[in-house]
Order: C-alpha cells, then structure tokens, then sequence
C-alpha cells in the first residue's frame, strides 16, 4: 500500500517541476539582461534537467492515478475469476513500463544536474588549475556514472533466468537501486565539497568566507 495519497503524490509531482522550471527560467534571464553574459554548457544542462524531471512528473501522475484504476472488479459473471487475472496481469505489465521509464528518465535528470553544477564550478573557479584538473575528472566519472546506470535502468531485468520479466520482482534491478543511490549520495558529497579548496584561498575576511560555503552548501538541497 502506498503510504502517500494519490493527492500528494500529483500535487507534488505538479509543485517541483515548476518550481524549478522558474529558477532555470530566472537564471536564464540573469545571465541574458542582468548580466550580459553567454549561454553555457551548465545552463543547457540545467536546462534539460527540467525538461526530464517534467517527464518523471507525467510519469508520477500516471501512476498515482493507475494505482486507482480498476478498483471495481467485475461482479455477477461466471468469468469474474478470469476477468480479474486479465486485470492483474495488464496492470503488472503497465506498472513495469511505467517503472522502467522512470528508471530511465531519473538517470538523465540525475546526470544533468551534477554535471550542470560542475560546469558551473569550471566557470567559476576556471583559474585554477588543480581544480580545473579535479573538476574534469569529476564530469567524466560522473558521465560513465550516468551511462552504466542509465544501461542498468534499461536492461539489467530483461531475458534472465528466473526472474519475473515484468520486474516486478528483480534482484538484480534492487542491487542496481541500492548501488545507485549510494553512488549517488558519494557523487554528490564529490561534488559539493570541490569548491571549498578553493575559497579558503580567497582573500577575504573569515565572515564572507563562511557566507561563501553557506551558498554553495545550498545544493545540498
């Protein structure tokens, strides 16, 4: 049983998306009549992480409201039993569609979004040169990242012996999960902890220096 009403569940896949969507469309306009400067790999990129997670959203709506369809089985037929056992397996097949591009679409949006923020960093700190080295490093580990998970969310279920087809029941594709999130958590940990080196070179005063890390601590959200 799913722990959150259908209403939450589409009230928030409805909420985040536009919420984000403002916040690429203000930087946007920042970098275009604010600030007068060019378009960069960072934005695009955030850009296109908006645009997935507005496909997650559609797919969070579609199951919240799948997970409410066909409540009302067929009643007073001799073939009620048969009916139901249709429904079942039709509902199972679509869950596991619906999962399996959810799979898919959340490693692209994941992807986007570190790699937007290190692109960002390489604007931003683009003088330093051990950091431009670490940086680089950081966007190619985090672009296999996002390919081997996006190959596993695609295929790491289908055609294996003794595993349900539908995915439904797949271990591999839970250890995948478990592996992902981990990896996920360590990447991030990466990735926000790049910048600190090189604002403590900074020469400013210890309160802007806090003030500094405070911002960029930001994206722990």
């Amino acid at each position: 049983m799913n722990p959150y009403g259908v209403t939450s569940l589409i009230e928030t896949a409805i909420a985040l998306p536009i919420l984000s969507l403002l916040a690429v469309l203000l930087r946007f306009y920042v970098r275009l009549h604010m600030r007068r400067s060019h378009i960069g790999v960072d934005d695009w990129l955030s850009l296109i992480a908006v645009v997935t997670l507005f496909g997650l959203a559609v797919m969070q709506v579609i199951g919240a409201v799948a997970g409410v369809d066909g409540r009302n089985a067929a009643t007073g037929s001799k073939d009620v039993e048969r009916v139901l056992l249709e429904q079942k397996e039709t509902k199972a097949e679509h869950e596991s569609q619906l999962r399996r591009a959810i799979l898919v679409i959340e490693k692209v949006t994941y992807t986007a979004i570190k790699l937007s923020v290190l692109f960002l960093y390489r604007r931003i700190f683009s003088v330093d040169k051990p950091f431009r080295v670490a940086n680089n490093v950081l966007i190619v580990v985090m672009l296999i990242w996002g390919v081997v998970f996006l190959f596993l969310g695609s295929f790491i279920c289908v055609g294996n012996s003794g595993v349900d087809l539908n995915g439904l029941n797949c271990a591999a594709e839970q250890w995948s999960l478990l592996w992902f999130g981990i990896t996920e958590v360590l990447g991030d940990i990466a990735i926000l902890s790049l910048p600190y080196p090189c604002i403590r070179k900074l020469q400013i005063n210890k309160r802007e220096t806090v003030g500094l890390v405070a911002i960029f601590a930001l994206g722990t959200l």
